[in-house]
């Protein structure tokens, strides 16, 4: 999901022309990373607004950690069901499901992957699947992985399930602004992670904290391969950060997202 730009003016101006109360439910901080010298200023706008609702601890620290401002996590769209780790690691299935946009930066992960095939080839399998303005231009960077579109919603386990490791990537300049809700359905599914994300987003420290995964700097192509040099040795560690992960989506009742975004909302309105 994401914000239309402007949307925080525009609701805070039609609340007051309406003499309404109003609940700014923010998924990204867009405008940040396209104007930066204005992303002061029209961070503002989100203050005149009774109550805002950011997806992860970074959105709020962006926002000046003020207290009317909220976190709820993004919740999968639709139910996933953890399966069984694949029997076969050799080769390592791993997963990247989500799109192809101005916030991913896939060269860093492309980039590993290849210089890894020229030290252990044929250890790992890499699977990218989905759509956005920049695939074809990745898909050229990496012609031999394999890639495919979205799957069908009847199928999203099965297609989350197959891979051992997935991949969630976030380029450095949208630290702070956005987090990314592939990495909540890798929690659902019960997957560890590979964190190609800014350090100190909201990612890296749920994954740091719990345990989930591995975090590594996005753009740098021999960490990157030397995690994955880990992983291959040490193949016991999925199932354990696996399980872990999954324990994490039910502990912080992700799922129940919409119900405790309805009970916020309401409560706020009766007060």
């Amino acid at each position: 999901m994401t914000d239309p730009p402007g949307l925080a003016l525009v609701g805070g101006i039609l609340a007051r022309r309406w003499r309404c109360r109003h609940v700014h439910w923010c998924q990204d901080l867009y405008p940040d990373i396209v104007f930066p010298d204005f992303g002061e200023l029209w961070r503002r706008f989100f203050f005149n607004h009774d109550f805002v609702i950011v997806p992860g601890p970074c959105l709020k620290q962006r926002l000046n950690n003020d207290d009317k401002i909220f976190i709820v996590p993004n919740w999968p769209e639709k139910d996933i069901m953890p399966l069984v780790m694949p029997s076969t690691l050799h080769p390592l299935p791993i997963l990247y499901s989500g799109n192809f946009g101005w916030a991913a930066d896939m060269s860093g992960l492309l980039g590993a992957w290849r210089l890894l095939n020229n030290q252990r080839p044929g250890r790992v399998k890499l699977h990218l699947c989905g759509r956005g303005r920049r695939r074809n231009y990745w898909q050229k960077m990496a012609p031999s992985a394999q890639w495919s579109d979205p799957v069908a919603p009847s199928a999203l386990s099965a297609h989350l399930g197959a891979a051992a490791l997935h991949v969630v990537v976030q380029s450095k300049k949208t630290k702070g602004c956005l987090v990314p809700i592939k990495f909540m359905a890798a929690m659902a599914a019960g997957r560890p992670v590979l964190a190609l994300v800014p350090a100190n987003s909201s990612v890296a420290k749920w994954v740091i904290a719990g345990k989930l995964g591995w975090v590594v700097d996005p753009n740098d192509e021999k960490a990157i391969v030397d995690t994955m040099i880990t992983i291959l040795d040490n193949p016991g560690l999925l199932a354990i950060r696996g399980v872990k992960a999954r324990q994490w989506f039910v502990d912080q009742q992700i799922a129940a997202g919409p119900q405790r975004l309805a009970s916020m909302i309401t409560g706020w309105f009766r007060a």
